[in-house]
């Protein structure tokens, strides 16, 4: 099996903040392997690390397919949203990761696919963004249940019945390590996470998606998503897209106070902008 390594497995990654153009869990030994490296030693390839992971969730389709099976010969299959997705994605080796929560794609991006013939189309690809916070405002919906509180994701119906319906909607998410509310009022300090990924908040929408990583004074990120899809290239650092970031990011602050985050006015600086 082929597994090729990620084009920016190795540091340095301009356009990057600094502690994602710096991040190198990987380092290659003297035949030119990527392993994983810790305290200057060798630990597994990338590529039996990749492979034994992908030999491992072949279990995950067989059990799926265990349990369609199932539903369709107890007759419930036209009665049941399914759903398979996951909690988060897990880099293997993008922008040097070799685990989840940082903002890229590769880190965090998850399967979606849903399923309830009859009710929802069939055989068709939604291209527009969701989150998985949009899943229990579905659900609810879906069981005819009024929503308990407000809760900040959107009913997916709309999008299960016209897959290629208008959108408005964007992708929104924040990062605030291990902190929760109320301990998320105050944003820490880059020197309070040494060697973590701090606290950040995107959105997308417009097939762009805008980064803030909440340490005074960083860059600020801008991807394509169709054109860019592996996130190399940070189109927040040319002229022309000046006004798309200053967009995106009035975006980021709308939603961060729709969903009430404390800490909205008291956002860092974005170098540049």
């Amino acid at each position: 099996m082929d597994i090729p390594e990620p084009d920016d497995l190795y540091p340095p990654r301009p356009g990057k903040p600094e502690y994602s153009g710096s991040t190198s869990r990987y380092k290659a030994d003297d035949q030119g392997v990527a392993r994983l490296c810790s305290n200057g030693n060798y630990g597994e390839s990338l590529y039996d690390g990749t492979q034994q992971y992908h030999q491992a969730v072949i279990g995950i389709d067989e059990n799926v397919g265990r349990l369609i099976r199932t539903l369709k010969s107890t007759g419930q299959l036209e009665n049941t949203l399914v759903v398979y997705t996951a909690d988060q994605g897990f880099a293997w080796g993008q922008h040097g990761f070799r685990h989840k929560l940082a903002p890229y794609a590769a880190n965090i991006r998850v399967p979606f696919i849903v399923s309830m013939p009859g009710t929802v189309t069939e055989g068709e690809v939604c291209t527009s963004p969701v989150g998985g916070i949009d899943l229990i405002p579905t659900f609810y919906k879906f069981a005819g249940i009024d929503l308990p509180w407000n809760m900040h994701g959107r009913d997916l119906t709309p999008l299960f019945r016209r897959p290629n319906r208008k959108w408005e909607h964007p992708v929104f998410l924040t990062y605030t390590a291990r902190s929760y509310r109320p301990d998320t009022h105050t944003i820490q300090k880059k020197e309070e996470l040494p060697g973590q990924v701090p606290w950040y908040g995107f959105v997308i929408k417009d097939r762009l998606k805008y980064i803030q990583t909440f340490i005074e004074g960083e860059i600020p990120e801008l991807y394509h998503i169709d054109n860019d899809p592996h996130e190399l290239h940070n189109l927040a650092l040319m002229p022309q897209y000046r006004t798309q970031v200053n967009k995106h990011q009035k975006l980021l602050v709308s939603e961060l106070k729709r969903t009430n985050a404390q800490f909205v006015d008291s956002l860092p600086s974005v170098k540049g902008f």
